[in-house]
């Protein structure tokens, strides 16, 4: 059944990534197109599959940097708890995948980091 799921989120990888134009930060589409992009470039190597985690972590960490760098200071407590709360739900939700850190943890959790660092830019803005 793993091996079907990983087979059905390589399918729209060639039809994503073949458009010329990248989606900006509020589209719909971005996070599927950024997803997408990566695993063509990753594929099924797990080490790459970590460095393109490491390299959504960083960058959901800049848009959470740059969101505390004008909420006003009575907003710091439940961004912040929002955060834990999201990686929380996130592990418990990719660690059902494998007891292994395989490749199906690490797309799940690139996915995952993807999908939320383009909900907080369309939800709360630059």
């Amino acid at each position: 059944m793993l091996k079907s799921a990983a087979g059905l989120l390589a399918l729209p990888i060639a039809a994503v990534t073949s458009a010329q134009d990248s989606p900006d930060g509020y589209s719909l589409e971005a996070p599927a197109y950024y997803f997408n992009e990566a695993m063509s470039r990753c594929q099924i190597d797990t080490a790459c599959l970590k460095l393109e985690l490491s390299k959504a972590d960083r960058e959901l960490n800049e848009v959470y940097r740059a969101r505390f760098s004008y909420l006003p200071k009575s907003k710091y407590a439940g961004l912040r708890d929002a955060e834990r709360a999201w990686i929380a739900s996130r592990d418990k939700d990719c660690s059902w995948l494998s007891s292994s850190r395989d490749r199906f943890f690490y797309m799940c959790m690139l996915e995952s980091t993807i999908n939320r660092k383009y909900r907080l830019l369309r939800n709360i803005g630059d």
